[in-house]
Parts: structure tokens; sequence; C-alpha cells
């Protein structure tokens, strides 16, 4: 990993409407991700699975999925709109959203058998981060950071499937380029 001791976290989904937009068209994760999470946290520790920290949750797409594996989901992320519509939306009784940075998780320490990140790691402190997590953390307890981007684009019809990438990446890299931001590129060069 690259040495992000100069990223603080960065706050861009602060306004209601943003977050209600948010909340419709951000991609939700496939079912497989969170079944292979669980699945490889179950690899490492062999306990009750009590605690899922889903930091940096957003409206909470990536975290209801855990609710059915834990006994408590705590969602947290740094906007206060995000967690205001995240509340509005229907959700597991046992999912929690709180409105904290990433790097200061309201959890007890040794607590936390899983924390998890999805596409949002890239906002973080990542040093902060990284000590916060490890504090929650039980022993064999996991980190799961988690992302998609272009390259994992997979299309249903497969005679297609290169040419529509070759055009995608053109677009999303080429053309699209011309209008950077700083903290997307820390997306793509984070590890």
């Amino acid at each position: 990993m690259k040495n992000c001791s100069w990223m603080a976290t960065e706050r861009f989904f602060e306004g209601v409407q943003h977050a209600k937009n948010y909340a419709t068209f951000r991609p939700r994760p496939p079912e497989q991700l969170t079944e292979r999470i669980v699945a490889y946290l179950k690899e490492k520790y062999e306990g009750q699975l009590d605690l899922c920290v889903d930091v940096g949750c957003g409206n909470g797409q990536c975290s209801t999925p855990f609710a059915h594996h834990f006994h408590q989901v705590l969602a947290t992320d740094v906007s206060s709109a995000q967690i205001q519509v995240a509340n509005a939306l229907v959700h597991p009784v046992n999912v929690e959203f709180r409105n904290c940075t990433a790097e200061s998780i309201p959890a007890t320490a040794g607590s936390t058998q899983l924390v998890n990140a999805s596409t949002a790691a890239h906002w973080f402190n990542l040093p902060a981060f990284f000590q916060e997590a490890n504090r929650v953390l039980c022993s064999n307890g996991v980190i799961a950071l988690s992302s998609y981007g272009l390259a994992s684009h997979v299309f249903i019809h497969p005679a297609k499937s290169t040419e529509l990438h070759q055009a995608l990446f053109h677009v999303f890299y080429g053309e699209l380029n011309v209008f950077p931001s700083q903290t997307n590129n820390k997306v793509w060069n984070i590890f």
C-alpha cells in the first residue's frame, strides 16, 4: 500500500438531496461479496459474530447485508445527511446508524469481529483508521476493504463484452479524464 499519511477524512456527501440521490443511484454490492467476507472471517474467527462495524456506510447499502450474519451492525458515516437518509430507509432492526468519522469508531476496544468499508477507504486518513480499527477488533477479527471499478465490469453479451469494455475504458479514462478529481485519483492510486 502506498503511503497515505497525507490523507484526511474528506467530506463531499453532505447535502440531503445528494444523500437521497446516492441512495437511489449508487450500485449495490453483490450478495457474493458479503458472503465471501463472512466466510473469510469464519476461517479466522471461531466465536459468535456479535458486532460488524461498517465504516463510511453512506445510506447503508453495504451495511444491511451483514445484518443476518451478526447480532448487531453498527453503520457509521461522517455525513449526517447520509445517516439521516439511512435512518429514513427500511433496514433490519439490528442495524444502527451513527454519525462519526472513520478514525473515531464508537465501539469498545476488542468488541468487533468485522470492520468493513465498501468504496469508502479512499476518503479516510488511513493510518488513523487502521489504528482505530485495530483498537475495536477482537483477536482474529478482520478488516475488509472493498471497492469496484471499471476493470471489474462483466457484460451480459459475451460476444460484445470486449468491445463494450474498450469503449467504456476509452470514455472513462480518456474523455472524462479531462475532468480529474483529486479524490477519485486517490482511489486508483491507493493500493
